[in-house]
C-alpha cells in the first residue's frame, strides 16, 4: 500500500495550496495524482462531509478506489449518489460519510431534497463540465456559493477553451475573472463574424487571463511529478 511519503514534493506543494486557500483550481495532467492529492488536503483540513460532483465513470471508479490504495486516506468513508431515485435517496437518508459524491446528472435533484448533508466543501471533478450556463450550471453557481471552500480539477485550458473559461471560473470564485460574461468577452476577446457568434483571443489576452487566476491556479504537470512505483 502507497505512503504518504510517496508523494513528490510538488504533490506536497498542491497539498498545501488548496489547503491555504478556499477556492482552489488545479490545472494537472492526466496522471499526476490529482486526486490523491485532494484527497491528503481534504483530510488535513479535516472539514466534513464534503460532496464531489463528477462525472458517473468518475464517481463509481476513481475517489474511493484511490482512497483506499493510500494507506493515510484508506479510512475515509464515501456515500455513491447514482442509481434510480429510490437508491439515490437511500442514500442520503444511511450512515454518514466523509465523502459524498454524486454525478452531474443528478445534482440538481440533490438541491431539491431536504435531509441532505450540510456540506462544508465542494469539488469539481472535472471543472470543464462546467463551461456552459444553463439551468444546472445556474443552480450549481447558487450553491458552490454558499460553501466553505471550493475545489476545481481540470486540465489547462487550450486556446480554444477560454471563451468557457469565465463560467468555470464563476463556480470557484464569482467574479474571479470579470463580474458578467459580457464583460468577459469584451475585455478579452473581438467578434470575427457580423453577428458577433465567433469570438477570438485578442493579441496577449491568454497571458492577461493566466494572471487574472493565477493566485487561485496550481498547475499539476507530467514533468514536474515523479509518480511513486507501484
Amino acid at each position: 500500500m502507497l505512503q504518504r511519503e510517496n508523494h513528490s514534493a510538488f504533490q506536497n506543494r498542491a497539498v498545501e495550496f488548496i489547503k491555504d486557500g478556499y477556492q482552489s483550481m488545479v490545472f494537472a495532467d492526466m496522471g499526476t495524482g490529482k486526486t490523491t492529492t485532494t484527497l491528503t488536503a481534504l483530510l488535513d483540513v479535516d472539514e466534513w462531509p464534503v460532496l464531489v460532483i463528477s462525472t458517473k465513470r468518475v464517481v463509481d471508479e476513481v475517489w474511493e478506489q484511490e482512497a483506499a490504495c493510500w494507506e493515510h486516506t484508506q479510512n475515509l468513508t464515501f456515500v455513491n449518489i447514482t442509481g434510480n431515485l429510490k437508491q439515490r435517496k437511500a442514500c442520503l437518508t444511511g450512515a454518514s460519510a466523509h465523502i459524498y459524491m454524486i454525478n452531474v446528472e443528478n445534482i440538481q435533484w440533490l438541491m431539491t431534497q431536504k435531509n441532505t448533508p450540510s456540506f462544508r466543501s465542494l469539488v469539481l471533478d472535472e471543472l470543464s463540465l462546467w463551461g456552459g450556463m444553463g439551468e444546472r450550471w445556474k443552480a450549481l453557481r447558487k450553491f458552490a456559493a454558499e460553501m466553505d471552500s471550493v475545489i476545481a480539477l481540470t486540465g489547462t485550458p487550450a486556446a480554444n477553451g477560454y471563451l468557457k473559461l469565465w463560467a468555470m471560473t464563476e463556480m470557484v470564485k464569482p467574479g474571479m475573472i470579470s463580474r458578467t460574461k459580457t464583460q468577459y468577452l469584451q475585455k478579452y476577446f473581438f467578434p470575427v463574424d457580423p453577428d458577433c457568434r465567433i469570438w477570438e483571443l485578442r493579441p496577449g489576452a491568454e497571458q492577461e487571463i493566466l494572471k487574472t487566476i493565477a493566485p487561485y491556479v496550481i498547475r499539476m504537470s507530467n514533468s514536474d511529478l515523479a509518480m511513486p512505483e507501484l
